[in-house]
């Protein structure tokens, strides 16, 4: 069995998580910076643990170019977030 093949329930349960629980998350944490809100210390924290976790996924992603897309938007959607957020930082 190749990697790839060992991959599918891999990636079914990251798809579900990311559709299920980040994606929400994220796009309330997007809603709450775009009105000027500064992120929490759990805000930080938690994105900091998802970055760390997509690092840990992307091998897996790489042998997968039918995810690619999907992987580049929501690592944009997370800088947009950081983004954001920095410059209410500093407002």
């Amino acid at each position: 069995m190749s990697d790839r093949d060992s991959d599918a329930g891999i990636l079914q349960v990251i798809v579900e998580e990311f559709t299920n629980h980040r994606l929400p998350w994220l796009l309330g944490i997007k809603e709450r910076v775009d009105q000027g809100e500064r992120l929490s210390e759990l805000d930080v924290t938690s994105l900091s643990a998802v970055l760390a976790r997509t690092n840990e996924v992307l091998p897996i992603i790489k042998r997968h170019p039918e995810y690619h897309e999907l992987t580049a938007k929501a690592i944009d959607l997370y800088g947009e977030i950081t983004e954001t957020a920095l410059k209410n930082e500093q407002s």
